[in-house]
């Protein structure tokens, strides 16, 4: 079992940066939308 929860922290780790890429993604568009909104 420590061996699998090591393995998933490892996972968890590789997929952190890849998480970070897309929250910092979907932010952008978001934020381009409110200003897209506000000058209409």
């Amino acid at each position: 079992m420590p061996n699998i929860l090591h393995e998933f922290y490892i996972l968890t780790k590789g997929m952190e940066y890849l998480i970070v890429i897309v929250y910092l993604f979907v932010f952008i568009s978001f934020w381009r939308f409110l200003t897209y909104r506000e000058k209409d």
